[in-house]
């Protein structure tokens, strides 16, 4: 099962390097309610991404409300040497990973789905850090 919801955890690694969770771990572990407030996020749900990080092995669950970083986690900080975190938002952003989700069509059809213009816009910009 692991293989068929590997992209729950990729949108997981995703949101957290997005929002700048590795570097606001870099000093040490931190309270959730703290990392959303600094990252302006909605804490339960934060919460349930940090515990789906620390189940990958990204973040270490320290404590009831406390995430630390994992070597795993350090690799998705800002300016580490091979730092995988340009790799993350650009991979993971929607431009890259929505036209995965029309695969079926154009096995069958032999043809890309059509999009909208505004899809077409997202496909050609490229993402904010």
């Amino acid at each position: 099962m692991t293989l068929v919801r590997g992209y729950r955890i990729s949108q997981a690694v995703y949101v957290a390097t997005r929002l700048g969770i590795p570097d606001l771990l870099a000093d040490g572990p931190r309270d959730f309610d703290e990392l959303a407030h600094a990252t302006g996020s909605h804490p339960p749900s934060l919460r349930r991404v940090l515990l789906a990080l620390a189940g990958a092995g990204v973040l270490n669950k320290v404590g009831p409300r406390r995430f630390a970083l994992t070597p795993v986690g350090v690799g998705l900080r800002t300016g580490v040497p091979s730092s995988l975190r340009p790799a993350v938002l650009l991979l993971l952003d929607e431009s890259h990973w929505r036209p995965w989700g029309h695969l079926l069509h154009t096995v069958r059809t032999g043809r890309p789905r059509s999009t909208t213009p505004t899809e077409r816009a997202s496909l050609t910009t490229s993402p904010t850090p």
